[in-house]
């Protein structure tokens, strides 16, 4: 399984609370016990659209689960259609919220958390 976590900070792992506009992807894959990385920062200050863009990076990338904070509609919509379950978290260490998830102690998302900026 392939598990994406929206982030602001590599070095530290800390979840960025944004998805079209987060910094970076880091992407966990369960069986490989490797840790991959997508840039996302052609989207930081796009004016619309950030949320598809980084949705079809996810999508690309071959995710199956992405955990973010918030998710707009259009982005959510377009995951769901693509197979990528998605995961709500308050939490800001990705390890931790690896584990929430591994534990089957986060909530899926069943609709948009958050009304995109365009």
């Amino acid at each position: 399984m392939r598990i994406a976590f929206t982030v602001i900070d590599k070095e530290k792992m800390i979840i960025d609370e944004s998805f079209g506009r987060a910094k970076l992807f880091l992407v966990y894959d369960t069986e490989k016990d490797k840790w991959e990385q997508y840039e996302n920062s052609q989207n930081i200050k796009a004016s619309q659209g950030a949320g598809l863009q980084a949705a079809q990076t996810i999508i690309n990338a071959n995710v199956d689960v992405l955990i973010s904070k918030n998710i707009g509609p259009k982005a959510f919509n377009l995951l769901i259609s693509q197979n990528v379950e998605t995961y709500s978290t308050d939490e800001k260490d990705v390890k931790l919220a690896l584990n929430l998830f591994l534990d089957g102690k986060l909530t899926k998302m069943e609709n948009p958390n958050q009304f995109g900026m365009g």
